[in-house]
């Protein structure tokens, strides 16, 4: 019968196994845990273009009503709940005190 040599690994290459399979370890959980983030913020990212989107059509509707409103205005209305028209018109002008050079 024939002896067959069975190499044992020594204690160096044993924990440079492990380390290995550690760092595949490793890698394997951030890679599920980075997609895992992408998916969730993909989904977020979905839910808020939907809330924009309701923010700008209510946004349009309430521009839309402030138009039918100002073209409602007349001066007729504007009596109707006391607006007067002006008599004396006063023009204020913002005159300098010095006549220097500006130099800004």
């Amino acid at each position: 019968m024939e002896k067959i040599r069975v190499k044992q690994m020594n204690k160096n290459q044993i924990l440079f196994f492990w380390g290995i399979v550690a760092l595949i370890g490793i890698f394997t959980i951030a890679y599920v845990y980075f997609v895992n983030i992408m998916i969730f913020n993909t989904a977020d990212r979905k839910v808020a273009e939907e809330s924009i989107l309701e923010v700008k059509s209510e946004i349009s509707e309430l521009e839309f009503a402030y138009l039918d409103k100002t073209r409602s205005l007349t001066k007729e209305f504007a009596y109707s709940i006391g607006f007067k028209d002006v008599e004396g018109v006063v023009f204020v002008q913002n005159i300098p005190d010095n006549l220097s050079i500006d130099t800004r």
